[in-house]
């Protein structure tokens, strides 16, 4: 079997591919969601965002959660950055306690944002932590027949590139095999002709030699 995605789906695959070898010989992971070093920072802790969750979590706390997912949807979630932050901490950081079902690790006090350290390794380790990750799994890895990175050198997830190119430099410092292929185009604007044309061939000729 060989395992693909794009985006966020080309996380999952990529950390499925980590922990399975047994089920999987080939990695083809699209633009896939994951932070270089700054990453997580970049895209989880911009001041207007950060500023977006806590008066969400300011409006809905103390309703239950239905209330709560009726009120978040009826505007709240109009802004794709924060629609993201709730999200990603509700798969890294989940809280089925809280109304928003997540930890979020940033809070106002005193007239200042202030987070919590011990939570935002949690929050990081979500799409970052690649080198620990790669330590943890590399033997793993080096029995993929074949493992491609694949994104556009425009994605309008600047954070997407950065990331992609970082996990590429890893695996190779760690003797993974890999291939980091880009093109001239953005985060899916091209995603039918590179999963067509470049994944599925790919495929073939990896699981065909497997």
């Amino acid at each position: 079997r060989g395992i693909a995605g794009l985006s966020m789906g080309g996380f999952g695959a990529t950390n499925l591919a980590m922990k399975h070898p047994e089920l999987f010989r080939a990695l083809f992971a699209e633009a896939p969601g994951m932070f270089d070093k700054g990453g997580a920072t970049d895209r989880l802790a911009d001041a207007d965002t950060i500023a977006s969750v806590l008066q969400l979590r300011a409006q809905v706390a103390g309703l239950t959660q239905t209330a709560a997912a009726e009120q978040m949807l009826t505007g709240s979630l109009v802004n794709e950055s924060l629609r993201f932050e709730l999200a990603y901490g509700a798969a890294f950081a989940p809280d089925p306690a809280s109304p928003t079902l997540m930890k979020f690790p940033f809070k106002a006090e005193g007239g200042k944002t202030v987070r919590d350290d011990a939570l935002w390794v949690t929050w990081e380790a979500g799409f970052g932590g690649l080198s620990g990750k790669i330590d943890r799994y590399k033997a793993n890895l080096k029995q993929y027949s074949g493992i491609v990175v694949d994104y556009g050198t425009h994605d309008e997830y600047a954070w997407i590139p950065k990331g992609s190119h970082y996990f590429v430099e890893l695996l190779k410092a760690a003797s993974v095999g890999v291939v980091e292929t880009t093109f001239d185009g953005g985060h899916s604007d091209q995603a039918g002709d590179r999963l067509v044309n470049h994944m599925l061939p790919f495929m073939i000729d990896k699981l065909a030699a497997a």
